[in-house]
């Protein structure tokens, strides 16, 4: 008897520990980003408390990239999301919303168009995963996978197990892996969905709803998404939006979205092309745009202008700035400002400026590069160095300056051949090894190389909260 039950309790414990083994070894290869970068919107949303959203903006890119909740809730205490995920599918615009309603109570839900000219993620892996991976296992992610996939044949079928079990996905990751995997970070809750990007590049805006083009007749798939997009409105009583984010489209495409326009019309459901309108927005081709498709922070400042602006018109929204529970967008606005810096200094025309633009910033750590030896040519670096706190006869010493929380401390010099390994954080350090050649890698923040490469000063800026770098730059 004494036996039997020794025998009984050694499976006990070895069933519970290869289910914690695999618990642990699942948590580090599952598949952790689903908008192109690290925290995801679901995440936000899952940190977001319960009926706390008034607005939705629902799409690809275009809507992260081009919808800022931060300014809505400054200007009018609107506390608004997007619902947004790189590469969005008309199903998964659907089923996201559906796993938002599960816990808000939106009272208008704007959705892009973009997604009526594809029909979903493509060729491209990680939107696929980003796309079919993102909602928690439930019944409507599997109504996801059924409607995405469709289960008509058997390869269908097979690909729906893989991406419902998900073990047969992320599997393949094993090569793949990097630190936050292994370093899992706390979510996001501040966030509400958008992505700031900072980067600018010129756009011809002749080349963005332009098209001479008549309007299509929708598919019938298009037809049923947008017929299941008003049914779900009517259900859960929410005013449904279309619209379409500034972005350069085909010819068909822009027959489809001007398809869309009269279906809104016929449907009694507010439209707004931002493509075939953009005058609206006063954009600027030099300095709104990241490319043809996104906005920057500077041009979603413009179109999250008009939609405000819109809201205020036309729906009846609460300001929450003064309430308890809304501290998420509080926090977002903060980061909003501190991005705006960053935006600032990322198109400073010298060091001076990159570096008065940005000192005054607590969440920042600005790592500067000195490996050439000083000459009265270089001069301005020297004065530019004064900003921090590093005099012009230290200056010429040259090597590695960390100037974090107003101060300014010297890591390394250039003596050749000297390895320094500097704490940034508690995961991730900065390792400087000079040895005389001014080649790259000499400076490494983790495995990622941000050395002078040719520069005279090189300067990396890194971002404690998010734990990451946000800038850097050569001069």
């Amino acid at each position: 008897m004494k036996k039997r039950l020794k025998q009984t309790v050694l499976v006990i414990v070895f069933i519970l520990l290869a289910v914690f083994a695999v618990h642990v070894l699942y948590r580090i290869v599952r598949w952790k980003d689903t908008t192109g970068d690290y925290v995801s919107s679901i995440d936000q949303l899952k940190n977001t408390p319960g009926d706390t959203i008034d607005a939705v903006f629902v799409g690809s890119s275009h809507v992260y990239c081009g919808v800022n909740p931060a300014i809505l809730w400054e200007d009018y205490g609107y506390s608004t999301f997007d619902m947004a995920v790189s590469g969005q599918s008309k199903e998964v615009a659907y089923h996201g919303m559906v796993e938002l309603l599960k816990t808000q109570s939106p009272k208008v839900v704007f959705v892009d168009l973009y997604a009526l000219t594809y029909k979903g993620a493509g060729d491209i892996e990680g939107n696929v995963h980003r796309n079919l991976l993102c909602l928690p296992t439930s019944p409507n992610s599997v109504g996801l996978l059924n409607d995405y996939l469709g289960t008509e044949d058997e390869e269908s079928r097979k690909k729906m197990g893989d991406y419902f079990f998900r073990w047969p996905i992320v599997h393949t990751r094993y090569r793949e892996l990097q630190k936050w995997d292994y370093i899992e970070y706390p979510a996001n809750e501040f966030l509400r969905g958008e992505s700031m990007s900072t980067r600018t590049g010129a756009v011809d805006l002749s080349t963005i709803g332009n098209n001479p083009v008549q309007p299509a007749e929708l598919s019938e798939k298009n037809l049923e998404w947008l017929n299941s997009l008003k049914e779900l409105s009517e259900k859960e009583n929410f005013r449904l939006c279309l619209f379409l984010a500034p972005c350069c489209l085909s010819d068909e495409g822009q027959a489809m979205v001007d398809g869309a326009k009269l279906y809104a019309e016929e449907n009694g459901i507010a439209f707004m092309d931002f493509s075939r309108n953009k005058e609206v927005l006063t954009l600027n081709g030099e300095t709104d745009f990241v490319d043809n498709a996104h906005l920057n922070i500077n041009g979603s400042k413009k179109l999250t202008d008009y939609l405000g602006k819109w809201l205020s018109e036309n729906e009846t929204l609460s300001d929450h700035r003064a309430q308890s529970g809304y501290e998420c967008w509080e926090r977002d606005l903060e980061y909003y400002h501190k991005t705006l810096v960053l935006y600032d200094a990322e198109n400073a025309s010298n060091l001076r400026e990159y570096l008065n633009d940005l000192s005054g910033e607590e969440d920042y750590t600005i790592i500067i590069c000195k490996e050439f030896v000083y000459d009265e040519s270089q001069s301005e670096y020297a004065d530019a160095m004064s900003v921090i706190g590093v005099s012009k006869e230290e200056f010429a010493e040259s090597g590695v300056w960390v100037y974090k929380e107003n101060a300014v401390k010297k890591i390394a010099g250039l003596d050749s051949g000297q390895t320094i390994v500097y704490s940034v954080n508690d995961t991730d350090n900065l390792i400087f090894h000079y040895n005389g050649d001014y080649q790259p890698e000499n400076l490494l923040i983790g495995k990622v190389d941000y050395s002078n490469a040719g520069f005279y000063m090189a300067v990396t800026v890194y971002d404690k909260e998010l734990k990451s770098v946000v800038s850097h730059r050569g001069f």
